[in-house]
Parts: C-alpha cells; structure tokens; sequence
C-alpha cells in the first residue's frame, strides 16, 4: 500500500492535533507542564459519535464540524495563554461577559499580534490536509479500521468485539448497540472522573453560569441590604452645612507613569501646578488587576478577607442613606454582553449619566465629555451631594484615549525591552496620562468654579487597577496571573478646600492601603457613623491600622510581589 495511503487511513489520528499545539503553548508559555489526557478522552468520545452514522458524508460533515470547533476554541486558548500566560478560568468569562463590543474591537487590535498570527497559521494550514485526509479515509475505509488505529486505550476491546463480528452477522442493531454500550461506559468514565472540568468550553459555560448567579445576587442584596445593620444604624445628617465631594474613578493607570509619582516624563503638569493643594498617597494598591472583581470591593462592604460583606450594601447606598444626592457619571460603556456588575451599582444613584453608549464611534470617546454633566450637577442646589465619576482613564488602545493636541511624548521611552512596539505603546500610554491629569485638573477647577460660601469641598482619585506597559515584563496590559506590581500600585489623590482638612491627613501619605477598605475612608472624611464602622480600615483616620495585604487569594503582596526598595 502507498505510503500516502497509510496517512490517509490512519488520518484521525491527526484530529488530535490542536489539543496537542494547546498542551505545548501552555507548558511553554506558563511553565507548568500540561498533559491533555483528559481533553483528549473527551475528542475521542465525541469522534466516536462518527460510528453511528451511515451516511459517509453526513459523518464528513460531523466530523468537520467538530474539528472546526476544536480549532476555534484551540486558537482562543492559545492565544489567551500567549498573552496572559494562563489557562482560561472561570473567572475569564466574568471579564469576557463585562466585555462591549467597543472594548472588544479595542481589545483585538491592541493584541493581534505577530506571534498570535503565527500560532493561527500553525493551527490552520495543517488543518486543512487533516480534514482532507480525515474526508478521504472516510470515503475509502470503514469507520471500525479506521477508528482502530484511535482507540489504542481500547485496542483489546476493539479485538474482542471485531471477533464477535466474525462469527455473527453484521447487523445494523447490533452494531448500534455495541456502539452505545462503548460510548455510554466512555462517557460514564469521562463525567465520573470530572474529566470535562478541564475543558475551556466548561470553564467558559461554568464562569456564564457563575456570573448571572453573582448578578441576580447583586441585585436580591442591593435590594435587600437596606435593612443590614450597616445602613440601618447610619446616623443622618442634619445640619445646614453645604458639602461636595467628588469621587474620580479611574481606568487602568499605574501610579508609575505620574509625574506625580516621580516619573520621569512630566505627565502630569496640571496636578503638579495644584501640589499644595493635593495630598498624594504614596503605597496604596487596588486589590485585584482588573475592573470588576476590584470595583466590587472599592464600591461596597466586600473585601478581600470578607468578600460576602458586600450584602451589606455599597457606598452609594451609604451615603445617599447618611442624607447625601448621588450622582453617577460614567464615560464607561453601561452594559456588555449582559448587564454589569458596576452598572447595578450604579443604578442606586439618584442621577446616572452615560455619555458612552458604545459601537464603533464610541472608541474615541474622551473623558471631558463628563465635564459638562460634572459642571451641571454641582450647579444644584442640594446641601449635600457626592458624584461618582467614572473615567475610561488610560484603558487599551492607549491611542484612543486622548485628542491630538495631547500626543506629545513621541521620543524614545525608557524601557528595558527596546521594540518600536514597546516604544508605541509606552508613548501612547504616557499622551493618555498626560490628558488624564487634563481631565482630574479641570474637574478640580469646576468644583472651585461653582463653590458657595463656607462650603466644604473634596475629591478623592484614584484608579481601579495599575497597568504594566513594558515596565517589568514584555507586555502591555493587566492580567491577574502575571500580577506585576505595576498591575496593582496606583494612584490615590485628595483634593480639598480645607486646608486645615490638608494638614491633618499630610503625615499620613506613606501609609499602605488597599482599596477594598475604601467604603471607611469615604465615611470618615464624610463623618458617617454607623454600626460596623471600621475607622482603623480609613486612610484618613489616626486609629489606622497597617494590615497585611493580601492579593490573588494568598500572596502577600509586600513581601512576594511589591520590589524591595
């Protein structure tokens, strides 16, 4: 028999070929060895479904299909551990789920690149001789010798059962029968031994089914948490004084690339004019490295020790409960595939305002857009009122993120991985926090702007997560499973028109803070009191407490992650 003959027989053979790119990619990329046996029992048992089938080109077409799907959800494993250098989680679908359109088309652009290239030509071009052999063996030979040369695991079997064939006639029921007797016991193995749990299709559909469990929990306990202790022991506030407080949240900015900070470029001129006005806080750290599960915790009871606690309700409930107007603000798109954790947040507002509906248009959408809407709701006539402003900051595609008249640092960077694409990216980032510190700057101008007489006003910013644009490692973007110290330290800055309010917190600028405490902070300077009140968890309070903090579950960041100075 010709050589290509013994290929085309023994083709199936080769329908394993994804699975094997996946295992390589993740043992290279995350340096953990991988054997995909229990993907691999999972192919074979829905290959073997082909054996049911008569019909040689209805089991062509199965076969594609299954193949096909393989290979889709192959390259975005791949491409997932290339980029993060992890696995696919559940906690992935959580992120995918928060997704918009907008980001996503953001998202592809900024990481299609070369290597992902690369691996997608890997796993196409043999891809198309596979199937070509695997749709000729199906037309030349029969599925029992074909899949013979599968099953090694099954080999003795498969000798057993070709004997009975022998010896009885080859009935269509019989076959059938045997075919499922094989495939209900390689199927009962398969879910028995939780083998399907290492698939990504699984951790993708188990993370969906996680999320919408943790969303309608959102919102049964934000509608059941205004009877928690918390918010129905807060003492209201009754007196005529006029106060404003202005929360900035921001997106993806590292305290890194500040002027502020001590960067080297002069990235954030505008704030730098306000230094004595401002309070920089030197060592405070989000508590995850991306938006969701740390605005989960920076905007209610949640923290890392006590993640539950966030059915005690969130700080817009808070403070709209002590007597205060809230006013949501966002340049954020509100909803991604489903509706968001933030935005059921949020919807606790008195005022929402979103001036980022996403689509195509919308990826330009630059954060004064809010200012307008800021400027409106501080010119109301309520005595007490706190907005939250909600900033797209320096989010992926860093180009997006600022007009042309802010692209001014376009000289070689500073960095220890010297490619043009590391030079873009560090550059575009560096525009973005320039017109970022524009933007905080004119939110502090409009609060002086619209100030009345002895009113009490301060705003505190800070962002979500860090970013790591080729500081520590050779990649721009945030991911939990490298979790570089530049993913975590950011910004946290206080604003105020009390200097006396200035002098008394300016000795406590070193503290280390994580923001999951962030709910105390906001109701200490706010001097709400209630039942629960942990003032030892304030950055503002003289009873703080230095506590230990704790980051992907159980690294302490300080001693395994921060650099020792």
């Amino acid at each position: 028999m010709p050589f290509h003959r013994h290929l085309i027989k023994y083709s199936y053979l080769f329908l394993l070929y994804p699975i094997f790119v996946l295992s390589y990619v993740v043992s290279e990329k995350t340096g953990k060895s991988f054997i995909p046996e229990r993907i691999i029992f999972l192919h074979l048992l829905l290959y073997f479904v082909a054996y049911f089938i008569s019909n040689k080109k209805l089991s062509s077409i199965y076969v594609r299909f299954i193949y096909l799907s393989t290979l889709v959800i192959t390259f975005f494993e791949v491409a997932y551990v290339s980029i993060y250098k992890e696995r696919i989680t559940p906690s992935t679908a959580f992120i995918l789920i928060e997704t918009n359109s907008s980001e996503t088309s953001e998202y592809l652009k900024e990481y299609f690149n070369t290597e992902i290239f690369i691996w997608l030509l890997i796993l196409l071009i043999p891809s198309v001789f596979i199937l070509i052999g695997v749709n000729k063996a199906i037309q030349q030979y029969t599925l029992k010798s074909s899949f013979k040369a599968i099953f090694n695991d099954f080999r003795k079997l498969v000798l057993f059962i070709e004997s009975l064939w022998v010896r009885t006639q080859n009935t269509v029921w019989k076959k059938v029968v045997l075919g499922l007797v094989l495939f209900v016991i390689g199927i009962s193995l398969y879910f028995n031994a939780n083998h399907h749990k290492y698939h990504a299709v699984f951790q993708i559909f188990n993370g969906y089914e996680r999320y919408k469990i943790e969303v309608e929990k959102y919102k049964n306990f934000f509608a059941a948490s205004k009877k928690s202790k918390q918010l129905k022991t807060v003492v209201k506030k009754e007196d005529d004084l006029k106060e404003t407080i202005i929360i900035v949240i921001g997106e993806s900015t590292t305290k890194h690339h500040l002027g502020i900070y001590g960067y080297h470029r002069n990235t954030t001129p505008n704030l730098a004019k306000l230094r004595n006005e401002l309070l920089v806080f030197n060592d405070v750290i989000s508590p995850h490295t991306h938006t969701i599960p740390s605005l989960e915790k920076v905007l209610t009871f949640a923290t890392t020790a006590n993640p539950e606690a966030k059915e005690y309700g969130s700080l817009i409930q808070l403070v709209k409960t002590a007597g205060y107007k809230t006013y949501w603000i966002s340049n954020q798109i509100p909803v991604g595939i489903n509706e968001t954790m933030v935005s059921i947040v949020a919807k606790a507002a008195d005022y929402s305002y979103f001036t980022n509906l996403g689509g195509e248009q919308e990826l330009r959408s630059l954060d004064e857009r809010v200012l307008p809407i800021v400027a409106k709701s501080l010119k109301t006539k309520d005595t007490k009122k706190v907005l939250f402003v909600h900033l797209l900051g320096t989010h992926t595609q860093y180009k997006n993120r600022y007009p042309e008249n802010f692209n001014q640092f376009k000289d070689t960077p500073s960095t220890p991985f010297g490619t043009q694409q590391a030079f873009d990216a560090i550059n575009q980032y560096d525009n973005a926090v320039l017109y970022n510190d524009f933007v905080i700057s004119e939110i502090i101008s409009l609060l002086k702007a619209n100030a009345t007489p002895n009113e009490k006003q301060q705003m505190i910013y800070l962002s979500d997560h860090g970013e790591d644009v080729y500081q520590t490692v050779d990649f721009n973007g945030h991911s939990e499973a490298i979790g570089s110290y530049p993913m975590f330290e950011i910004p946290f800055v206080f604003w105020s028109n009390q200097k006396s309010e200035l002098e008394k917190y300016r000795s406590f600028t070193d503290r280390k803070y994580m923001v999951d405490d962030f709910i105390y902070s906001v109701a200490d300077i706010l001097s709400i009191t209630f039942e629960g009140m942990q003032s030892e968890n304030s950055i503002f309070s003289p009873n703080f407490q230095s506590k230990q903090r704790i980051v992907k579950q159980h690294i302490d960041f300080d001693v395994e992650i921060k650099p020792v100075q």
